[in-house]
């Protein structure tokens, strides 16, 4: 039993298909059959029901489980001793939702890579509710989180946290405080000013799905000043949000990390003047696995760039 074996059982799991895992592994479809079935004869038992599309059995789950913690361990310990040999070599594979994916992860690659240049980063982007399935599978060995990523179970490093901003068109008028001047424009200020909660009633507001963290923190502002939302666009991501702000459709709330890498003429920004509106920057890993040292040092860069 060698690595490739490994692998080969893990995408055929995923796949439920010969053809599909072939295809993936880039071996011919025969091949990937004969080693498979050269498998189970040497192991006793039967992997895969031969059935359209395959299933696995008892057996095959349990030595897809194993099979992932192996190749886990033999990553970690590659990584660990190019790490001792001072060559600053290896791996890391991290996870992240798409708003961070853009306006918080390239800055603290870019701070990792100065001491390690020659590290491979493998990224994986989603929604954050579909990130711990990555961590479980050992597919990442960090996920880089917010608020609302459910950790039980992991280690969960906070890194540092940040304002979130409601960003309003600017042909809606500007608002300041509890004022509202139709007939100002700053065409050149990036002022983020203070607007009253009571202001939102009259804003129609892009809205992201209910498994969203800023669609639980909106929902909850809104129900607690007793606001009635005028929402008419509902998207899957904040970034799909923000683009449809931008294009004048009505306001969202975005992230300060993303106010900075992607500030908008075409947008006025406020801060809450009664609440503060925040969101928590974690670093997520399984504690239940080895955490190379050069996760422990992505997550170091991590707090130096929030500090």
């Amino acid at each position: 039993m060698n690595s490739r074996q490994l692998q080969y059982v893990i995408t055929l799991a995923e796949t439920k298909s010969f053809s599909e895992a072939a295809e993936k592994l880039m071996v011919s479809q025969p091949s990937l059959s004969q080693l498979i079935s050269k498998l189970e004869d040497e192991i006793g038992v039967q992997l895969f029901e031969r059935t359209v599309p395959l299933t696995i059995t008892y057996a095959g789950e349990v030595y897809v489980n194993t099979a992932k913690k192996i190749l886990s361990e033999e990553a970690e310990m590659q990584d660990t001793m190019a790490y001792l040999r001072g060559d600053n070599a290896g791996k890391l594979k991290i996870a992240t939702g798409y708003l961070n994916a853009v306006a918080v992860l390239p800055e603290l690659i870019a701070g990792f890579q100065r001491s390690h240049p020659n590290v491979q980063i493998e990224i994986f982007e989603d929604i954050e509710p579909n990130l711990k399935p990555l961590v479980d599978s050992g597919k990442v060995d960090l996920v880089l989180a917010t608020s609302q990523f459910d950790s039980a179970g992991y280690e969960k490093v906070l890194i540092g946290e940040e304002q979130y901003l409601f960003a309003i068109p600017k042909s809606f008028g500007t608002f300041g405080g509890s004022d509202i001047d139709k007939d100002t424009d700053y065409p050149n200020d990036r002022t983020v000013r203070p607007l009253n909660v009571a202001m939102l009633e009259n804003i129609p507001i892009i809205r992201l799905q209910q498994n969203t963290y800023i669609r639980g923190l909106v929902d909850s502002l809104y129900e607690i000043h007793h606001i009635k939302p005028r929402s008419t666009i509902e998207c899957t991501t904040a970034i799909g949000a923000y683009s449809m702000a931008k294009a004048g459709l009505g306001a969202t709330m975005v992230s300060y990390s993303m106010y900075k890498y992607d500030y908008s003429y075409k947008l006025n920004y406020y801060s809450m003047s009664e609440v503060k509106l925040r969101r928590l920057v974690s670093i997520v890993y399984d504690k239940r696995k080895y955490l190379s040292n050069l996760a422990q040092e992505f997550i170091d860069v991590g707090k130096q760039y929030y500090k």
